[in-house]
């Protein structure tokens, strides 16, 4: 395939890759990345937002990454240094995410040659020759190095790891209320799996039949109003009013019904025929439109359990669609909890009177373990690992909160203990390197799924082996919608209430004596559930340090 003309600079994007910079044109018409230029490889989680995959910039060839480049990958690894056909080839350097380093000769993607490995986990130095991922020995034998830190970074996760308590555990305090926004936080850094603990003080579920505190706060709430109000619109400034043709809510995937609920548009600017109460109709011919684009606030006849939500685009003008929004419940009216926040353009249907469904990030009754239940399968022989399977599944598809719940049994027996259950069939130990699971695939492959591309695998090979292929560049689709993403987001819930004087070390002596024997702690954060907001309260919260593994 040999290119005719000049290379020129362009910027396309399709099915979640977006490139930035030299193309060329081939004999027969075709458009090649060809000179320098940025690849960013995004997929779409199923809550709809975009999370990037990997991303590579450097020198391409006829459509290949070829010559020097830099690649990073979303489980932390980077690669800076020469590539062949978009593999490793020639002299370059790779992290992975704990800090391991190899800065040395690579061949087809493979470390061969001089370098040296520094391996974070141990400290040790390697310094010599390597061949197919291997280090030659003073004595002559070869060792594994990809095997060697894949045993490592797997031996880190492992429940009693020796000298875990040099690092103190970070603990937050919140109050129920702020417990899913605190959950959701603490993920979205290096991985720590929080363990949610309860305060003497933590308020018991304002409804009946509630869950013990604190598993209810990070359940759907029970609401009578909602109120939804669009942030961004498809059109931006320029759209002149929000519009919807019907919205809808949904508790484990059952429709609530509207009946005897009503709407109102606060300080709207609607007309008679395009009033608020015209999205609970159950008519598709109708719309509401407000050209001050306020709030949609609804009242349902009694308290229900919300998990779900969904809307319909109107039956015009496209700009008028929301693409960011918030939502928020409430029991009386007055205060307002937030169930749903998008805060990044979200994939409105650009087809007119088409369904947008939302789930909530609150954990459900599908997405929850309990520890006491799986240890009675497993005594009874039967199949345990059913009861973890399908949670995960379910909090990967719907993008929720997956829960472990313990038991409020003190001690705790050691059948409860979370090494009982660890097996790629039933609990995954890589749940606890939560940024390795997502990055490394592993989310996708529970629930079956190939689509979330990556920008050539790091040869850290996620399966321990030591040759892992290294895919070439993605050639860029003709679809245009990206492909879904699958990233667990866990939580860990004790509902055994104690007075813990607001004193963290007294938190941790708790942890320490209770949890040594039953989860990782050195892989685990700790939130306190606790009464509203005091100073001392305040003060405690923190962000969480970024573990070093």
């Amino acid at each position: 395939m040999s290119p005719r003309g000049g290379a020129e600079r362009r910027c396309f994007s399709a099915s979640g890759q977006l490139y930035f910079g030299d193309v060329i044109e081939s004999a027969n018409g075709d458009c090649l990345r060809h000179g320098h230029g940025l690849l960013v490889v995004s997929a779409r989680a199923p809550s709809g937002e975009m999370l990037e995959q990997g991303r590579f910039k450097g020198s391409w060839k006829n459509d290949e990454m070829t010559g020097p480049g830099s690649c990073k990958w979303s489980d932390g690894s980077s690669y800076e240094g020469t590539l062949l056909g978009g593999q490793p080839h020639g002299a370059g350097c790779m992290t992975w995410p704990e800090g391991s380093i190899y800065d040395g000769a690579w061949l087809q993607g493979e470390m061969s040659g001089q370098g040296t490995f520094t391996d974070a986990f141990t400290g040790a130095v390697s310094q010599g020759i390597f061949y197919r991922n291997c280090f030659r020995r003073h004595d002559g034998s070869w060792a594994d190095i990809i095997a060697e830190r894949e045993e490592h970074r797997v031996k880190r996760l492992l429940i009693g790891t020796p000298h875990v308590e040099e690092s103190p555990l970070p603990i937050t305090w919140c109050t129920s209320e702020e417990l899913l926004d605190r959950v959701l936080e603490q993920m979205a850094s290096p991985s720590l799996v929080p363990l949610v603990l309860a305060d003497a003080s933590c308020p018991e579920a304002p409804e009946p039949g509630g869950s013990a505190a604190p598993l209810w706060c990070l359940e759907a709430p029970a609401v009578r109003w909602l109120r939804f109000e669009a942030t961004a619109l498809r059109g931006g400034d320029a759209s002149d009013a929000v519009q919807l043709a019907q919205l809808a809510f949904s508790f484990e995937g059952e429709d609530i019904s509207l009946a005897g609920a009503s709407a109102s548009n606060p300080g709207g600017a609607s007309s008679p025929e395009e009033g608020p109460e015209m999205i609970l109709d159950g008519s598709m011919k109708t719309r509401w439109l407000d050209s001050s684009k306020g709030a949609l606030l609804v009242e349902l006849p009694s308290n229900v359990r919300v998990d779900a939500f969904r809307f319909a685009t109107g039956s015009e003008a496209p700009e008028r669609d929301p693409v960011r929004w918030i939502l928020q419940g409430s029991l009386d009216g007055v205060n307002w909890r937030l169930l749903n926040e998008q805060s990044s353009d979200f994939p409105t249907p650009l087809e007119r009177l088409a369904w947008t469904e939302v789930s909530l990030s609150c954990t459900t009754d599908s997405t929850t373990m309990h520890v006491a239940f799986a240890a009675a399968e497993k005594n009874r022989h039967r199949d345990y690992g059913r009861i973890f399977r399908s949670a995960l599944q379910e909090s990967l598809l719907s993008h929720r909160v997956a829960a472990i719940a313990f038991g409020d049994v003190d001690p705790m027996p050691e059948a409860w203990s979370l090494g009982e259950f660890f097996g790629r069939g039933t609990l995954p130990l890589d749940i606890f390197d939560l940024r390795h699971f997502n990055g490394s695939g592993a989310a996708s492959e529970l629930v079956g799924s190939e689509e979330a591309p990556r920008v050539a695998a790091p040869p850290a090979a996620s399966k321990g082996s030591a040759t892992a292929d290294v895919d070439d560049a993605p050639a860029l689709s003709q679809s245009s919608e990206p492909p879904t993403a699958h990233m667990l987001r866990l939580a860990l819930v004790c509902p055994h209430k104690l007075d813990f004087d607001r004193d963290d070390d007294v938190v941790r002596k708790h942890v320490w004596s209770r949890f040594a024997g039953h989860l990782p702690l050195q892989r685990i954060s700790i939130i306190v559930v606790a009464a509203a907001p005091t100073r001392r309260l305040a003060a405690s919260r923190r962000s969480i340090a970024m573990d070093k593994y």
